[in-house]
């Protein structure tokens, strides 16, 4: 598994089409050194139950961890969340959001569906680039 600090662009590390297998990033939580966090960003087929059971048994031979975040492109089904459930680590998902094609952003820029983009732009009140 390739690591790459989280201040270098994953571009950099990762090229512009990366493996969906490699996209883990494992860091030490700031407050207690000695815990780990795993980020595991999947890719857009679904988890099923047999695909969670296959990165439970990967994660937990090679890591120890205390907490998981699982970035979704697409739903879980429910076999499948029931199985990291039951894992004995804190396991928490996040689902990547989808823009609509009729947003506004996406008809000027010609976007199409599923593809995934990332907007920054300055805020006149604070000063701050958001993302």
């Amino acid at each position: 598994m390739q690591m790459c600090y989280l201040r270098v662009s994953s571009r950099f590390c990762l090229g512009d089409q990366p493996d969906s297998d490699q996209l883990r990033i494992c860091v030490l939580l700031s407050s207690k050194p000695s815990k780990k966090i795993l980020v595991i960003i999947c890719g857009p087929e679904e988890i099923n139950k047999a695909k969670a059971i296959g990165i439970l048994l990967n994660v937990m031979n090679k890591e120890s961890v205390h907490y998981i975040i699982i970035v979704l492109q697409v739903k879980m089904n429910h076999y499948a969340r029931k199985e990291f459930d039951s894992c004995q680590v804190k396991v928490e998902f996040s689902l990547l959001p989808y823009m609509l094609e009729s947003d506004a952003f996406a008809r000027y820029y010609g976007l199409e569906k599923k593809q995934v983009v990332k907007f920054t732009y300055n805020s006149k009140i604070t000063g701050l680039t958001r993302v």
